[in-house]
């Protein structure tokens, strides 16, 4: 039997002037008779706030959200109630629910506003979750904290937040950058090393091997550093030092090595050069991407804020949406992949595809390995030398790689390859299909 209507008016007048102990006090009577969402939502905030039962309040909370009432409301107020149990983490996903309900009664300020809370109490692990949670919303994270309500959706795609302003934030770890130094020397020497045991092969060009970074730059010019017997310089071509190199640069055979986003400037200055472009799948290129915040050698503010406080796919997420932390300012994966692949469709790029070059690595001797191999000669001009099967062999030796990362504990790389494609789908779909385009134009294709 349902509560009669004098007694859901005198409640629900109770519930609306906050007199929690009042409606409780007449809920209590009557808790056999409750039969509806709105019923349930009003003994739960009743026994939330009128009689401190928090743990009955949950059970009726989860009653009314059964039922379909209000999202928002019981989200909230469940919020509110688990707060005062002490459980900041369920809290805060109750927040986050209650946003998506309806984001114009919940901005980014109430989530804001908890976290600084947490992060003065010196709750770390729960603003870390806030963090996440509201990640995972969609909501800005901005010093201000602004109303999502007056963002424009690109906006509201890129997660931005200040790590100094944090005291929780985990210290940095001091990681011994002289060891790490030493290194790299160490493998650069090595590779110098298994360069100069093959004899010099000439070639014609002037070429210039452009690559989307974690593309798999290093095993393809190790490749051709390899097969022409020749070590790369270290002058590695980038948006900052482009005119520097390439304006000292003479017209005689000649290869580079580079990150060099579309530009129109560059395009000009590339037009009499054999310019080859590394692509990757976006898929395989953003858990790459990812995995290069927990490298424990690179010193990078957001990457010491990533590795002490996000998982990889939480990270794929940050990376697709784009984020700034702490003066790192990172663009959309979409635009990242437009500005390296997409915006090069218009040129005479000779595309490179890395599933290829990686299978060249790994099955040096076979008849595909010779006809890639036999395109990357036309491209430079030479004639492919007998040893070319040793010289792959000996360029794809990991342990000549500063950049080889051994999996992440508990990584699961199809599973993870998956999570990614969902995510690009979502949100690189410009670039996705930048991918494609680029791929049908792939040099090892046959006519």
């Amino acid at each position: 039997m349902a509560l009669d209507s004098s007694l859901r008016l005198r409640i629900a007048e109770a519930i609306s002037k906050s007199a929690y102990a009042e409606a409780n006090a007449q809920i209590s009577l009557h808790s056999d008779k409750l039969s509806d969402g709105q019923e349930f939502y009003w003994a739960a905030v009743s026994y939330a706030f009128g009689s401190q039962d928090q743990e009955k309040a949950l059970s009726l909370f989860d009653r009314a959200l059964e039922s379909g009432h209000d999202y928002f409301w019981t989200n909230f107020q469940k919020a509110n109630c688990l707060l005062l149990l002490g459980r900041v983490f369920e809290a805060i996903d109750c927040l986050g629910l209650a946003h998506r309900a309806n984001p114009s009664k919940l901005s980014s300020e109430g989530l804001m506003t908890l976290a600084r809370e947490t992060a003065r109490n010196g709750e770390d692990r729960d603003f870390t979750h806030c963090v996440r949670t509201m990640v995972a919303s969609g909501i800005l994270l901005s010093e201000s904290g602004q109303d999502t309500g007056s963002n424009n959706a690109a906006i509201l795609n890129t997660f931005n937040i200040k790590t100094s302003e944090y005291s929780t934030l985990h210290e940095a770890r001091k990681e011994a950058l002289a060891d790490n130094v030493d290194e790299y020397d160490l493998i650069n020497s090595a590779l110098g090393e298994s360069i100069n045991r093959f004899h010099p092969v000439h070639f014609k060009n002037k070429v210039l091997l452009n690559s989307v970074p974690k593309a798999g730059t290093h095993l393809l010019k190790s490749i051709v550093a390899h097969m022409i017997g020749v070590p790369f310089s270290e002058k590695f071509l980038d948006v900052y030092n482009f005119n520097d190199i390439w304006g000292c640069a003479d017209e005689k055979p000649a290869y580079f090595v580079g990150h060099l986003p579309f530009d129109l400037k560059f395009a000009i200055e590339l037009r009499n050069v054999k310019h080859m472009l590394l692509i990757r799948d976006p898929a395989q290129l953003i858990i790459a991407t990812a995995r290069a915040a927990f490298d424990p050698r690179i010193d990078r503010p957001d990457y010491r804020f990533i590795r002490s406080n996000f998982s990889l796919r939480e990270y794929v997420v940050m990376l697709a949406r784009g984020y700034q932390i702490d003066g790192a300012s990172v663009a959309s994966f979409d635009q990242f992949l437009k500005d390296f692949m997409g915006d090069w469709l218009c040129q005479d790029v000779l595309v490179v595809d890395f599933d290829s070059v990686l299978a060249i690595a790994k099955n040096p001797s076979s008849d595909a390995s010779r006809y890639s191999m036999e395109r990357f000669a036309e491209v430079f001009g030479f004639d492919l030398p007998g040893d070319w099967i040793e010289r792959t062999q000996a360029a794809s030796n990991r342990s000549l790689s500063a950049t080889f990362l051994p999996p992440l504990v508990g990584e699961n790389r199809s599973d993870d390859l998956r999570f990614a494609s969902d995510v690009l789908a979502l949100y690189a779909p410009g670039g996705l299909a930048a991918y494609t385009a680029l791929r049908n134009r792939t040099i090892f294709r046959k006519s």
